[in-house]
């Protein structure tokens, strides 16, 4: 990373950080009613036995970070269902998928140090491993701070550009506010067949991803529309609403309004970790997170990363950044000064979440007697 790239990514790291340190958080009267109730009576599946069961098989093959395995990736909330017994197919694709991560917010600023699962796309050495034929991974181009709005048009466009086979299945990934985008694009999508952009049975993941808004963008708000045009050399300002689209009230309005595809199949992945394994970059937005509820990954509280009606995974033991952004392996110097508890094995990480969807439509098939054709 340029001295001059990092020189900016800090100054909007210790400006979110700054904007957090007041004495509480905003609240605001602008949404809907809300409530806060168990996984179960809120229309969530539980899906963390089996994925717990499916990392630690993949971990114990790729045996990736031997010093994090799969035992200290993953924390245990009352309920969890115990092991099913049943073997994890380690082997090549038995469904085709096509993985497309979607990055949060900045990620277009500094994409060639920060795409998320670039130790996947992209593995140096040692660093990251491909998945095995027939997974698909890559990620999205989005605008580093443009809207949800702005950027769910941007999703569309290359989705149409894929040229997706009839036996092939689209997975989107979002992390962070690419949860938001995605979100943006499928709540407002046309109800008719012929329009959607998103074919039916595809698969929405949230990994750690801003589903319900983040107190963090409500207080930071201000600050960043004040400096949105700032010039940066990666990424324009667009309409400027990249956090606004991340507040709390903007989320939640936007749920309440627009309903999720039924044909569509979800999952979810929160994080959250004590805060000694916080980045020193994220300990200031931690602890104002923590006023509300510290299980937060520094940017997130963890229930607002679950998508209503989906299946939860599991609640990941680690930060914002480190479940998803490979900053140790591409932006050492990054890594040492700001984001300083990154190391997580992600691509053991990235292979379990498709080794479920995987497993699920094979079940699925099975169950109906007949091949998944077209989507």
């Amino acid at each position: 990373m340029t001295s001059f790239a990092l020189n900016r990514l800090l100054a909007v790291v210790t400006l979110t950080s700054a904007t957090a340190c007041t004495p509480s958080l905003p609240l605001s009267n602008d949404t809907p009613p809300l409530l806060l109730a168990p996984a179960t009576v809120a229309g969530v599946s539980d899906g963390r036995g089996r994925f717990r069961e499916v990392l630690c098989a993949v971990d114990a093959v790729r045996n990736y970070y031997p010093d994090r395995r799969c035992g200290s990736l993953l924390h245990t909330l009352n309920g969890e269902p115990g092991p099913t017994g049943k073997p994890v197919a380690l082997g090549p694709a038995r469904i085709k998928l096509r993985i497309r991560i979607v990055p949060g917010i900045f990620g277009e600023c500094t994409e060639n140090y920060a795409t998320p699962f670039r130790d996947a796309v992209d593995p140096r050495p040692g660093k990251g491993y491909k998945l095995p034929d027939g997974f698909d991974v890559a990620a999205f181009r989005v605008s580093g701070r443009a809207s949800s709005a702005h950027n769910a048009k941007l999703i569309a466009k290359q989705i149409t550009e894929m040229d997706l086979q009839s036996d092939e299945r689209l997975v989107l990934i979002g992390h962070s506010k690419g949860m938001s985008d995605i979100l943006e694009l499928i709540g407002t999508e046309s109800k008719v067949d012929e329009q959607r952009v998103v074919p039916s049975g595809s698969v929405i993941v949230s990994l750690a991803g801003v589903v319900a808004g983040t107190p963090i963008a409500d207080q930071g708000e201000g600050a960043f529309w004040r400096l949105r045009n700032i010039p940066w050399p990666t990424c324009a300002p667009e309409d400027g609403g990249g956090v606004t689209s991340l507040t709390r009230r903007y989320r939640m309005n936007f749920l309440a309004a627009h309903s999720l595809p039924p044909d569509l199949r979800y999952y979810s992945l929160a994080a959250y970790t004590r805060r000694s394994n916080i980045s020193s970059g994220l300990k200031a937005t931690h602890a104002a997170l923590a006023k509300i509820d510290g299980r937060n990954d520094g940017n997130v509280i963890f229930h607002d990363s679950i998508i209503p009606g989906s299946k939860v995974l599991g609640y990941l033991d680690g930060d914002h950044w480190s479940v998803a952004m490979p900053f140790e392996i591409y932006a050492p110097t990054f890594n040492r000064l700001v984001a300083s508890r990154n190391h997580f094995p992600r691509v053991v990480l990235l292979e379990a979440i498709v080794r479920v969807i995987e497993e699920d439509f094979v079940e699925r098939e099975a169950r109906s007697g007949h091949a998944l054709t077209s989507p």
